[in-house]
């Protein structure tokens, strides 16, 4: 018997929720495509607005569902309010999860609808929180000083240049500096500018560097 949808609710033959959140993230990615310009929005507006646009809709029927939810699951789950933060702080979809939530000082979906809903804490909701918990203590320390996570007038609404403070603490630009025009950094990246080794973040802190965010971005 193929998968068949009873009161809003995808059921399968084998309990599994999968293709029920499949369906929910699609319904959540419309209705965060009908907010207009949302990257221009406090921080916190936007996060509001998910609360009571987009998470009732990714919450539907899980209290129902929640015991048969794997840890894949739960990450499906939690991609539905990472992909919205991504979009509020105009950054690329691949961005780390990790980072935009450590950024936006937000909990996981997952975290929020087990709290609300007093729900059990299952044997696949550990193992999410054990990634979590491990994807967290691997982000490096430079990221914890980096200007995002220092100020906070990229948050404010109207912002047109959120996305330059928010992509340098996601990648730190460094693109533009290495030699090797690497995305990700190595040990043997050096900086083009100054010739010394080049971190994520070593843009801002390049002796030789003269340039604003903006004019480095553009070239």
């Amino acid at each position: 018997m193929p998968a068949f949808e009873y009161l809003g609710v995808t059921l399968q033959p084998s309990l599994a929720v999968t293709k029920h959140l499949d369906k929910a993230a699609t319904k959540c990615a419309r209705a965060t495509h009908a907010i207009p310009n949302i990257h221009l929005l406090s921080l916190d507006a936007a996060v509001r607005l998910f609360n009571i646009m987009i998470r009732p809709i990714a919450a539907y029927a899980l209290r129902s569902l929640w015991q048969e939810m794997t840890a894949a699951n739960f990450r499906q789950l939690d991609r539905v309010k990472s992909t919205y933060l991504k979009k509020a702080l105009r950054i690329s979809k691949y961005s780390s999860n990790t980072k935009v939530h450590l950024l936006t000082n937000t909990e996981h979906l997952c975290v929020e609808i087990r709290r609300m809903h007093n729900l059990p804490e299952t044997p696949a909701y550990r193992q999410r929180m054990e990634e979590i918990t491990d994807k967290e203590d691997s982000v490096e320390l430079s990221f914890f000083t980096c200007p995002a996570m220092q100020q906070t007038t990229w948050r404010r609404a109207n912002n047109t240049r959120r996305h330059l403070t928010t992509r340098y603490a996601m990648h730190g630009f460094h693109f533009t500096i290495c030699d090797a025009r690497c995305w990700e950094p190595s040990e043997q990246c050096r900086c083009r500018l100054c010739g010394e080794p080049a971190g994520r973040y070593h843009l801002m802190n390049c002796p030789n560097n003269s340039q604003s965010l903006t004019q480095l971005t553009a070239q």
